[in-house]
């Protein structure tokens, strides 16, 4: 068993951004209601892709840990089979209502209330433990890590899953102006997913924190775009929620419009949704 390095390393990459703002709580129990639309297919496609490059075995005891909807969660279920289990946690319940549901008729999932920073599992607790977009809403990104290795089993294998920088575009950015536009108020600094969104930095922080055979791998993707109001629809089922919601309903309609209008006026018919997924083994 590897101990963990007491002195990671700091990433300016991340450092500069403050995620105090952000209610996950509020931003993912709202979202739920968009979360499960064809425009943000990309949750399944990529939850599908973390678990078959985790290689699974049947039996095995799994935490998913920002479970959202179970994108990762049910694949994972059916890898492990009935000997498994796939426990799933969120900060969330009615993302996790929505996980339960898709899962009914799975008995080895378990979708709790919990947060990962302080989820208080047992020492080496799981063979796989996997964590799609939810690491960078980590108050201390290190410390979790060291969190998640702490509950592996040895030769258990942690996956950490993050947007490369450009995901989004080019609707994060026409987003961006058209709400510095209706806010009268400079770009916004940005998502929290923009805090880690380099592969490298990502698996040195991996390995800094004990494990080993450290490897990443791309997800290459784009979300079709095929009406003018599909990201309008994928701001609301994702984190750029936050920043909607606290916008006046007059705001909020003029902002849908404005946005549909650019799409409408433009020859944009998808968006980047590509994802970056590091893997590494606690020996």
């Amino acid at each position: 068993m590897n101990n963990v390095a007491s002195s990671p390393p700091q990433h300016s990459l991340y450092d500069a951004f403050d995620t105090s703002g952000f209610d996950a709580v509020r931003t993912y129990n709202a979202a739920a209601d968009t979360y499960d639309e064809p425009e943000l297919g990309f949750w399944d496609r990529h939850g599908k892709r973390v678990v078959d490059a985790l290689d699974l075995q049947p039996g095995q005891l799994i935490l998913d840990a920002c479970c959202g909807a179970g994108a990762a969660s049910i694949p994972a279920a059916q890898k492990v089979g009935k000997n498994g289990q796939v426990v799933g946690i969120d900060v969330a319940e009615n993302i996790l209502d929505l996980a339960r549901l898709r899962a009914q008729d799975m008995a080895n999932t378990v979708f709790d209330r919990a947060s990962m920073e302080v989820s208080g599992f047992p020492d080496e607790m799981f063979d796989a433990i996997i964590c799609n977009f939810g690491l960078y809403f980590a108050n201390d990104i290190n410390r979790q890590l060291a969190e998640f290795v702490r509950m592996l089993a040895p030769n258990g294998k942690l996956a950490i899953t993050i947007w490369q920088k450009t995901a989004f575009e080019p609707g994060y950015s026409l987003l961006n102006d058209e709400l510095a536009n209706i806010q009268c108020k400079p770009k916004l600094n940005g998502h929290p997913f923009l805090r880690l969104t380099d592969q490298g930095s990502l698996a040195d922080m991996m390995a800094a924190n004990g494990l080993a055979n450290v490897q990443g791998r791309r997800f290459l993707d784009r979300q079709p775009i095929e009406r003018p109001e599909d990201f309008w629809n994928i701001a609301m089922g994702t984190g750029f929620r936050s920043e909607l919601q606290n916008l006046s309903s007059p705001q909020r309609h003029q902002l849908q419009k404005r946005l549909r209008d650019r799409f409408s006026n433009s020859d944009y018919r998808s968006i980047d949704s590509t994802a970056i997924c590091v893997i590494g083994t606690k020996l």
